[in-house]
């Protein structure tokens, strides 16, 4: 009764036995698999690798500085804060600066109505110099005919036809055919000195116009400046200035430090690199960094 259950004991001794053999004859075969493939990425990899602890985080930083003068009115961000490029980062009070727009908008309308009036104006004297171009040729067929009227009834005079009244009508006709020429020949003069003086008023005019127009293109330049906006994505650092605070131009009052251009700028022993000239060497590089957060005590 007892020969089974002893059988079937050595069975399992002798079983447990083989898969320890199998298992110490693995462990090898294993840390060879380990060595080769340490020593292929070590090879393909890790020779080109280096490390340090002397390196720092470095970002392309931008000083945030009014471009006019002005009196801080509202702070819309905090310190840390994230913001993207446009948003406002400082309000300066905008009071001076909207007045002094619409200072430069009424002088420009002024102005541009008086080139209308002036355009007018030239418009005028255009057309009287037309109407005076039609008198002065009205004038001179008025002239021809008195012209000769008065030869014919002075052949008829020297031969006693006609009376020495018909005569003097004659001559008179004709005096005011020559006075009527040369009335038409004025008007051409003063309407084309008319026009030469409203041109010249025009172009001095246009010219007034267009420093006015750069005026209000100023205006409005210097009242879009109140709003200081990020140039960029990214962190807001060194917040400085406070509502109420008088900033000048050029004034640092903020930074922004661009979180999606930051580059680490490290330090590499010669030893410690594939080459000797790597440490000599900015170059680019794709590398792995391990950060290590420090808690302040």
């Amino acid at each position: 009764k007892n020969a089974a259950p002893r059988r079937s004991g050595r069975s399992r001794i002798r079983q447990g036995r083989r898969e320890e053999r199998l298992r110490q004859a693995r462990r090898p075969a294993v840390a060879a698999i380990g060595a080769l493939w340490y020593g292929y990425n070590w090879w393909t990899v890790g020779r080109f690798m280096v490390s340090t602890d002397d390196a720092y985080v470095q970002g392309d930083i931008a000083s945030i500085a009014p471009k006019v003068t002005g009196y801080i009115e509202n702070i819309p961000v905090a310190a840390n804060q994230q913001v993207k490029a446009g948003d406002v980062i400082f309000q300066l009070d905008a009071g001076d600066y909207q007045i002094a727009l619409d200072e430069a908008n009424a002088k420009l309308a002024t102005q541009k109505e008086t080139l209308i009036r002036i355009q007018a104006q030239t418009d005028a004297a255009k057309a009287a110099l037309l109407q005076a171009n039609a008198d002065q040729q009205a004038a001179k067929a008025v002239l021809l005919n008195a012209q000769s009227t008065m030869a014919r009834v002075q052949k008829l005079h020297e031969t006693r036809f006609v009376a020495q009244s018909e005569l003097d009508n004659a001559q008179s006709a004709l005096d005011q055919a020559r006075a009527r020429l040369a009335g038409a020949d004025a008007q051409i003069a003063s309407a084309k000195a008319n026009i030469s003086v409203l041109e010249a008023q025009y172009n001095e005019a246009a010219s007034s116009t267009k420093s006015l127009e750069l005026a209000r293109d100023k205006a409005a330049r210097d009242l879009s400046f109140t709003s200081l906006r990020a140039p960029f994505d990214g962190v807001i650092g060194n917040l400085s200035g406070k509502k109420g605070d008088l900033v000048a131009p050029g004034q640092k009052i903020a930074a922004l430090v661009p979180v999606d251009q930051l580059y680490i700028d490290a330090n590499f022993k010669e030893t410690n690199s594939p080459t000797s000239r790597l440490a000599r060497r900015r170059i680019s590089m794709s590398m792995r960094s391990t950060a290590r957060s420090l808690t302040a005590r």
